[in-house]
């Protein structure tokens, strides 16, 4: 199968052009464009620190606008740093990049999605993919809710990575430039080489600042030498590919045998069909991450 030519903008002048690029009516797309506040259903998946991830579900009649949004933003073009809700790339193509480096230096940004304002979209729309005024008015209104772009969305990944698509260029060439590799896994920022020096870490941080509705995690900064553990995207990246950490290994192996030892009394058939369903799946992803 070819492959998909990526574009640079979306260059669209019209509500019309929009509405034909979407197959969607004009009309449809101005009626909920005005009142997507209607549409979504905030709810909060607990972390594991304790605290909870603002999520949204998002209803059949926005949920299908987006979903064509989604096909044609997918075909934008990003920097090859760009990992994360991008065609063909993974955690695992990710963590790749950062194989057998002496140091990994790994930070992300803080509270990603909700930080996009609302006028950064509009932005993004009008000047930086070329459309109409009255284009990107009704686009950033249709993939942004309370003044921000919500977390669940299937535009707010494509978002995420657009409104870093000058930025990611900008820390590639910082990081080449001392000899370093980067990649951004969405709001996951990973810097990898043989010294991760302070004058680097300085201007990177510069950077950041200058992008004033970004802000770093400062809890999550971490620098890991060769004599400590080193995951990116959730993988050991220790050797020249990526492998499974030891923890996860272990927590599926615990859970496997819980479940054969003691739920078959517990848990009704359906429930018990869905954990053994659960514990299939973590070991597909185990062998299609060491079997790559």
């Amino acid at each position: 199968m070819p492959k998909t030519k990526l574009k640079k903008t979306l260059d669209l002048w019209s509500i019309r052009h929009l509405a034909l690029r979407l197959s969607i009516s004009a009309d449809e797309l101005i009626s909920v464009s005005k009142i997507t506040d209607k549409f979504y259903l905030p709810w909060q998946k607990p972390k594991g620190d304790g605290s909870f991830r603002d999520l949204t579900t998002v209803f059949p009649r926005l949920k299908t606008i987006q979903k064509a949004i989604h096909q044609l933003l997918k075909k934008i073009r990003l920097d090859d740093s760009a990992q994360g809700g991008v065609p063909g790339k993974t955690n695992r193509s990710n963590a790749a990049i950062h194989c057998g480096q002496t140091f990994i230096y790994k930070l992300d940004f803080k509270s990603y999605f909700p930080s996009i304002p609302h006028h950064r979209v509009f932005y993004l729309f009008r000047h930086e993919l070329k459309c109409s005024e009255e284009v990107a008015s009704v686009l950033s209104k249709l993939c942004t809710v309370n003044g921000c772009v919500p977390q669940g969305a299937h535009t707010s990944m494509d978002i995420a990575n657009l409104v870093c698509r000058d930025l990611d260029p900008w820390l590639r060439n910082l990081a080449i430039s001392f000899g370093l590799k980067y990649t951004r896994y969405v709001d996951d920022l990973t810097f990898s080489g043989k010294k991760i020096p302070a004058r680097f870490v300085n201007k990177f941080k510069r950077i950041i600042r200058s992008k004033r509705w970004l802000s770093l995690n400062d809890k999550k900064e971490a620098l890991k030498g060769r004599n400590q553990a080193q995951t990116v995207t959730g993988l050991n990246v220790k050797y020249e590919k990526p492998r499974i950490t030891k923890s996860y290994k272990n927590s599926v192996k615990t859970e496997k045998h819980i479940l054969s030892k003691y739920a078959s009394n517990r848990l009704t058939n359906d429930e018990l069909n869905k954990s053994w369903s659960s514990i299939k799946g973590k070991e597909n992803y185990i062998s299609h991450i060491e079997g790559a």
